[in-house]
């Protein structure tokens, strides 16, 4: 039986989203400033831990971003 996550699916990808907002200053996000920003390393450093759960968030918004160009 598997553990469950430290964090909802919501949680992470907020903090996913707030770390993009930060780090835009306003501008749209481009492909390379998602690729800079948003790592599942630094999304667990933010969120204090927790396992593969950033990363798929991150796969799923990724894929998302670069069709529509929007999230």
């Amino acid at each position: 039986m598997g553990r469950q996550p430290l964090h909802s699916q919501e949680s992470i990808r907020a903090a996913a989203l707030e770390m993009l907002a930060e780090n835009s200053h306003g501008a749209p996000v481009s492909p390379a400033l998602f690729r800079r920003v948003l790592s599942a390393r630094r999304l667990r450093e933010r969120m204090g831990g927790g396992g593969d759960s950033a990363a798929e968030t991150i796969y799923v918004l990724s894929m998302s971003f670069h069709t529509n160009h929007t999230l």
